[in-house]
């Protein structure tokens, strides 16, 4: 069987807290927010479920892991019990590059220096067992997962083995582009509500300044290189070590970055998008291929709430969207594609007569999405794993919060605390599915273990281990009152409780 390399690179930050009168405080890590051990239990467990179960079938799988976050290194393990694995204290770095702002520097110089570390961790297992894994998905630990990873749907998938050991699998890059209102009346009745803006490749001309590889301060050429840095699928293990390579070439990157895609020598923001984008395309000449909409099937986990769906049916074979690529929805009237017109849809984008192909192909044009207030976005979070609903979410991240702080059966951060919240959100995921199926108009099932959704069943016996063969929705004895009376009810169907 294939074998395919998970491996997980990063630093955890922290969630908003829907504790009632809770101050806001640092999320990113980079503003030195605190590692949250409840965010990272629920991003792990949508990696798990989207990337690794879907594929397991088709491919072994294996997990390896490195952090800048030891405060939660054992719930980081205990979830995904990877085969190496690696939590460091974040090191004191200084800024090697002139002429660049000195936090972003840094911020950058720590994330590709994550990046190497992880990948070697897969590296050296390599070496030691004698083989090399056939794929290899490189990801930070906090994206949050709402729609599977097919590997065997991707574009180009079954391409030859020679071919597919030069490809990379990334998100697609659509941004806003400058056109002004035209057509918000289509795009909401489209919808059903709440729309974005019309978007293009990130390539194009008319790529708006509010997209950050368009900014005022980049030049045309970072368009062209500025790609996605959350995850990446590698066709072999031989590009992800070429693409951990990056770490050693930070100076020589930084310099082209300064030198071709920043329009100014001084005063350079450092991200790695461009570092990704460098080592993918002009070192390792590496062929992309974009698949999945960041904040549709996949967002960081504390944008947990700003899930959006698509507006139109993506194209396969075109490089613009038609009217004909409205799906049908009971909002929309008969007429509502003829709406699609010279004066409600704007002009194909054009691109500089130097640009690659690549990033024209990153995202279809007049394209655009839907926002959550929606009655398309209502529909598209109907049709995914109840588990996957912004109020399930809302229910486990209230309810664990300071869950293992609350007791003393389980230290925060230990591994008994990260089993007391797969419990948790065994609960959560349960009430969910029973909401479901009243909504749907079937039966509700019991709260025992044999409604429990056939892919939990490795979470039920992990959760289990990990607080020493506590039985199921233990958990509850520990929780704040409100919380207990949510899972205790769920006749009540499932709410956002007073987490108090």
């Amino acid at each position: 069987m294939p074998r395919l390399a998970v491996v997980l690179h990063g630093k955890v930050g922290d969630v908003d807290s829907l504790l009632p009168g809770a101050r806001a405080r640092p999320l990113r890590a980079v503003e030195n927010a605190q590692a949250s051990a409840h965010l990272a239990v629920l991003c792990a467990l949508s990696t798990l479920r989207h990337v690794v179960q879907h594929n397991a079938q088709q491919l072994h799988v294996d997990t390896f892991g490195h952090s800048w976050s030891p405060s939660i290194g054992a719930v980081l393990d205990a979830v995904y019990q990877p085969l190496r694995s690696a939590h460091e204290s974040p090191p004191r770095l200084a800024c090697p590059l002139a002429g660049f702002i000195p936090g972003f520097c840094v911020r950058t110089l720590s994330h590709i220096r994550g990046v190497g570390r992880a990948l070697g961790l897969k590296r050296s297992y390599e070496r030691e067992r004698g083989f090399l894994y056939d794929w290899v998905f490189l990801s930070r630990w906090d994206v949050l997962w709402q729609r599977p990873l097919r590997i065997e749907q991707l574009p180009g998938f079954d391409a030859p083995l020679a071919r597919r050991r030069d490809m990379v699998w990334l998100p697609r890059i659509c941004v806003p582009i400058t056109t002004g209102n035209v057509g918000h009346s289509l795009r909401a009745a489209v919808c059903g509500g709440a729309n974005g803006a019309w978007s293009a490749p990130q390539a194009a001309n008319e790529c708006s300044p509010a997209a950050r590889a368009c900014a005022p301060d980049m030049a045309a050429e970072a368009r062209e290189m500025y790609e996605m840095d959350w995850w990446l699928l590698f066709g072999s293990s031989e590009q992800a070590d070429a693409f951990a390579q990056m770490d050693a070439r930070f100076l020589e990157i930084g310099e082209l970055v300064r030198a071709r895609l920043s329009a100014k020598p001084q005063g350079v923001i450092a991200m790695g998008h461009a570092w990704y984008g460098i080592q993918l395309l002009w070192h390792m000449r590496a062929q992309l291929q974009y698949t999945l909409d960041i904040g549709v099937e996949f967002h960081l986990g504390r944008a947990w709430r700003f899930f959006r769906c698509p507006g139109l049916a993506p194209p396969h074979a075109k490089v613009a969207c038609d009217a004909g690529d409205i799906p049908s929805r009971p909002w929309h009237d008969a007429a509502l594609r003829a709406r699609w017109t010279a004066a409600s849809v704007p002009p194909r984008v054009t691109f500089p007569s130097n640009g690659t192909a690549s990033m024209q192909a990153s995202c279809h044009d007049r394209y655009f999405y839907c926002e959550t207030a929606s009655r398309m976005c209502d529909s598209y979070e109907a049709d995914g794993d109840p588990m996957d609903r912004r109020a399930a979410r809302a229910l486990y991240l209230g309810c664990a919060e300071g869950l293992c702080a609350a007791n003393g059966s389980a230290a925060p951060g230990s591994t008994a605390c990260a089993g007391q919240m797969i419990d948790l959100w065994l609960q959560v995921a349960e009430l969910s599915r029973n909401r479901t199926e009243r909504e749907h108009g079937q039966a509700p099932r019991s709260a025992g273990r044999k409604s429990l959704h056939s892919n939990d069943h490795s979470f039920r016996v992990l959760a289990r281990r990990l607080t020493g063969n506590a039985p199921m929705g233990s958990t509850r004895g520990i929780l704040s009152t409100s919380c207990q009376n949510a899972l205790l009810k769920p006749g009540a169907g499932l709410k956002m409780p007073l987490f108090t």
